[in-house]
């Protein structure tokens, strides 16, 4: 069944499967493990280097969001 979700979620958008999964990986290991630039390190070297752009990205992203989860945390 996920793999059926997988595949419809990548007909949907018109972009290519190496970028779905390079954006899906990046976030959602960047938010379980909590560490953003390691993440982005080691996924450089197992994605190709054209989408080391779109990993930095990303991995910027989950490290501002995980950031403000920090200070919504300390002001309540």
């Amino acid at each position: 069944m996920k793999r059926l979700k997988g595949i419809a979620f990548a007909l949907v958008l018109p972009w290519s499967q190496n970028l779905l999964v390079a954006i899906i990986t990046a976030a959602s290991v960047s938010l379980i493990v909590g560490r953003p630039k390691l993440v982005a390190i080691l996924l450089i070297f197992l994605f190709t280097l054209k989408l080391a752009p779109v990993i930095l990205a990303v991995c910027w992203l989950c490290e501002q969001l995980l950031n403000t989860k920090w200070l919504l945390d300390k002001l309540q």
